[in-house]
């Protein structure tokens, strides 16, 4: 929120302008692949956020928006979160006919992140 009271989407600062647009990506991901949308019912890949990696050449961190995964083996789930929660959470406005079409989806968990299929990085 500005100084002037009004609302922005996006915050030099923040990060939810990036943690929205990869949901959206995922979101369509989830929509026109059938093997993603199996995978997900399956229980075969889940989702990370944030998630740490490191560079290999100067051992960096890097924090990555949204990673597409499969769980972590032997790794308990830290949250219940799925996809469709992390929506509202994130106060994600989507119109009736998308909302129909996120309730007709899998809901993907967020997993702890064994390996990366997919990373995104807004």
């Amino acid at each position: 929120m500005g100084a002037s009271g009004a609302k922005y989407q996006y915050h030099s600062r923040g990060d939810r302008h990036s943690k929205i647009a990869c949901w959206g990506i995922v979101f369509d991901l989830l929509t026109h692949s059938n093997v993603l949308a199996r995978h997900a019912r399956e229980g075969r890949i889940g989702f990370g956020i944030n998630h740490e990696m490191r560079d290999f050449e100067n051992d960096r961190k890097k924090d990555l928006d949204l990673v597409l995964c499969t769980p972590a083996a032997g790794q308990p789930l830290k949250t219940t979160r799925t996809f469709k929660s992390y929506a509202d959470e994130k106060g994600i406005i989507l119109s009736k006919a998308e909302k129909a079409l996120l309730a007709k989806l899998p809901d993907l968990q967020q997993t702890p992140v064994g390996t990366v299929e997919i990373a995104l990085e807004a």
